[in-house]
């Protein structure tokens, strides 16, 4: 009775060491899965940053840009008017000094 006993222990734990091979082949499968997820979307993320960091680059630099245009067009007025205040000075001058 006894050494019945022992062989189906010995029969259950062959039975559990192939079901213990099997999870760890599956467990073993699903971190390889994971994994290459993982690495996957890894590459994507960096993509995403790297079109982001370009974006913002490019932004920035449109800005950078209007902004001279900006300010070059209000520095043109304001020579402009300049030369309008000057023109109408020397007109007054002129015009006082000959009364």
């Amino acid at each position: 009775m006894l050494l019945s006993h022992l062989e189906n222990l010995h029969k259950q734990f062959d039975e559990l060491g192939q079901d213990l091979q099997k999870v760890q082949k599956e467990l073993a499968g699903d971190l390889r899965s994971v994994q290459k997820d993982y690495i996957r979307d890894v590459g994507e993320l960096t993509s995403r940053v790297e079109f982001l960091e370009e974006f913002m680059r490019e932004g920035l630099q449109e800005l950078t840009r209007h902004n001279d245009a900006l300010f070059s067009r209000v520095d043109q007025k304001i020579d402009r008017f300049r030369r309008e205040t000057q023109e109408v000075t020397r007109g007054r001058d002129a015009s006082s000094g000959s009364d």
